[in-house]
C-alpha cells in the first residue's frame, strides 16, 4: 500500500480535534450498503460472529469513510491492517 503524501491530507488545523459518533445499529438498507466497504475477508469474519457483527461492520465501514474522507480515496480503497491483537 502507498502512502499519501501528508503535507496534502485534509486533516483538521493544527490544535483541533475531530470527533467522529458512530451508530452502531442501523437499518438494513444501511447495513448493506456499508457491508458492501467492507473487504472479503471482514465479511467472512462477520458471517462467523455469533454476536456483534451489526456493531463491528458499522465501525470498520465507518473507519473506511472517515479515512476516505481524510484521505480523499474511496473508502473501497482502503486496506485495513490487524495488529497482533487483531484491531486495525
Amino acid at each position: 500500500m502507498t502512502r499519501p503524501d501528508t503535507a496534502a491530507l485534509a486533516g483538521p488545523p493544527a490544535g483541533i480535534v475531530d470527533v467522529w459518533c458512530v451508530p452502531l445499529r442501523l437499518p438494513a438498507l444501511a447495513r448493506d450498503r456499508l457491508a458492501r466497504l467492507l473487504s472479503v475477508e471482514e465479511r467472512t469474519q462477520v458471517a462467523r460472529m455469533r454476536v456483534g457483527g451489526e456493531a463491528w461492520s458499522a465501525a470498520h465501514a465507518a473507519l473506511r469513510l472517515i479515512l476516505a474522507h481524510y484521505l480523499g480515496t474511496p473508502p473501497e480503497a482502503i486496506q485495513l491492517e490487524r495488529g497482533r491483537l487483531g484491531k486495525p
